[in-house]
């Protein structure tokens, strides 16, 4: 009897042991995804190396795993000959339009992995999502307004969060792609009650950006996939439109006369 319970309590250790490197392992996956979504945090570009990183690491852990297929690679060539060609012509080399190349190759060999990208890639996004709302609400209360974006629609006061991105619109992509996530991760039924939650801080956070490019996708997603989401914010948009009206439309004349004089000014001058 003691020999078993010795061999039990010898078994319970490995499997806490795997259970704590599958953790760990998982976590880094998750911060190294993470950082493949920031360039903007230092001058050095985080999302470059780590995508290069993250597609190297994967290629190791999986050597005999084929890397594209054929018609995968003749897409990838398509490219890169196009922006050497693109190059060649111009007479100017920019490291700059090799980079969606190398996105391109990134995406391809991460969709192979379905837990990287329902798992890992998701929670890397939502993280990074959170950031850019945490960053809003420190600049809306005056404790740092770096990464967002000032004066947004001529409003003094009123801020668009980026996150750790460029710009608002590449924001705007991520909470677009962690929604496509989850409405996958739905079909295959993984989400739970904090999902919808998440979902909800997401639905937030493009509100927030003030980007009609981020709204126009925005819509697009809801009007198939929550169509009573969409209808909820259809009629709380117009009641909000109809009782500020007044308000909007002389601050945009306002605005305009602004730039108009500023225009004319700047012509005369």
């Amino acid at each position: 009897m003691q020999d078993i319970s010795l061999n039990q309590v010898h078994l319970s250790g490995k499997q806490f042991a795997h259970w704590l490197f599958a953790r760990i392992f998982n976590l880094m996956l998750v911060i190294v995804l993470l950082f493949c979504t920031i360039n903007t945090l230092t001058s050095v570009p985080l999302d470059k190396i780590f995508l290069c990183v993250c597609i190297i690491a994967i290629l190791f852990i999986n050597p005999e795993k084929k890397i594209f297929t054929s018609k995968e690679f003749l897409v990838v060539l398509s490219f890169t000959v196009i922006a050497i060609l693109s190059s060649v012509a111009n007479l100017i080399f920019f490291p700059m339009i090799f980079f969606p190349i190398m996105g391109l190759c990134f995406a391809i060999i991460v969709s192979g992995y379905r837990h990287l990208v329902v798992f890992s890639l998701y929670y890397a996004l939502f993280i990074h999502i959170v950031i850019g709302i945490i960053l809003l609400i420190l600049a809306f209360f005056g404790f740092a307004r770096f990464n967002v974006s000032s004066s947004v629609k001529g409003f003094a006061d009123l801020y668009s969060t980026h996150g750790f991105t460029a710009t608002v619109q590449t924001y705007g992509t991520l909470c677009i792609s962690w929604l496509l996530l989850y409405i996958l991760r739905g079909r295959m039924g993984l989400n739970t009650g904090i999902d919808k939650l998440f979902c909800l801080v997401t639905n937030l956070a493009i509100l927030l950006t003030f980007n009609r490019s981020s709204y126009i996708f925005w819509i697009i997603v809801l009007f198939f996939e929550f169509p009573v989401f969409f209808w909820s914010l259809t009629i709380f948009m117009t009641v909000l439109l109809i009782n500020f009206w007044d308000i909007l439309t002389n601050h945009s004349v306002i605005h305009f006369l602004i730039q108009a004089i500023g225009f004319y000014i700047s012509m005369t001058a």
